[in-house]
């Protein structure tokens, strides 16, 4: 399977699953974790919906969390890449204009059950996490265990 990143439509998710570090390259809007608070909230503002209670997109999971992260994570299976892989597909980037779509956008930690993104364009991913969740907005680099940064060595 050939992985494209095209900025701000695919983004690079880091997760922590069970201790293990999993690095996906996907569609952003799966990564709503809460797809019933998003509906609400543009319900909320006004917005007709024609895709309320449809999770069909999201593998019918409407909310991910630790109970469901087995069964998403499962689904995630063929955007799954290594650190070599993005390394790699970083280094044969030939514009240096493009080298900003490689910047992780999302960690998803199951085991804490916290959202962080650092995701540059407006999309809040930190808004619409599950209940009792921590869902925020800034640079998680540091968070990044060091043999899984492959934009390093």
């Amino acid at each position: 399977m050939a992985i494209e990143i095209v900025y701000a439509e695919t983004i690079i998710v880091g997760v922590l699953y069970k201790n293990n570090w999993y690095w996906y390259v996907t569609d952003k809007e799966i990564w709503f974790l809460d797809l019933k608070k998003l509906e609400k909230a543009f319900i909320d503002a006004g917005y007709e919906i024609n895709i309320e209670g449809d999770y069909s997109d999201r593998f019918n999971i409407p909310i991910v969390n630790r109970q469901t992260a087995e069964e998403f994570i499962n689904h995630l299976e063929e955007y799954k890449v290594t650190t070599n892989q993005l390394r790699k597909m970083m280094l044969e980037e030939l514009s240096v204009d493009e080298l900003d779509k490689y910047h992780p956008a999302l960690f998803v930690n199951f085991d804490t059950e916290t959202l962080i993104s650092n995701f540059p364009e407006p999309a809040s991913f930190e808004a619409y996490v599950p209940e009792n969740w921590k869902g925020l907005y800034r640079d998680f680099i540091e968070d990044v265990p060091m043999n899984e940064r492959y934009w390093g060595k």
